[in-house]
């Protein structure tokens, strides 16, 4: 094992490791869903619904909200790879192309003005 590493290798390299897990918890989530659906059928063939039906759909939601945010930030990695450099500026517009959920937009947006205004 190298005593160092590039900064743009390990970008590439943290980049193709947050794909998977993207991919991976797309995986998940379809798993997901068809336990959701066989509760609903469980509980439209009984006529009682299960009071663990709301509670998965609930985690449900929040597994899928987590994927897009996986999703996105595996894009946003691959966009800053595609750069080639970790010292040149991305667009704002690009960054928000690659992230559905306003809320990570937000969270890394701000994440950067902090990096470029240290308090």
């Amino acid at each position: 094992m190298p005593s160092e590493v590039t900064a743009q290798g390990l970008l590439v390299a943290c980049a193709a490791a947050m794909r998977r897990q993207a991919e991976g918890m797309g995986k998940m989530d379809v798993a997901l869903g068809r336990v959701l659906e066989h509760l609903r059928a469980q509980a439209v063939s009984t006529g009682a619904a299960s009071p663990i039906f709301t509670d998965v759909l609930v985690d449900l939601q929040r597994a899928d909200q987590l994927r897009q945010e996986a999703e996105g930030l595996a894009k946003v990695l691959e966009l800053v790879v595609r750069f080639g450099t970790v010292e040149g500026l991305v667009p704002t517009d690009a960054l928000r192309a690659c992230t559905p959920l306003a809320e990570l937009q937000e969270r890394l947006l701000a994440g950067c003005r902090s990096t470029m205004n240290p308090e």
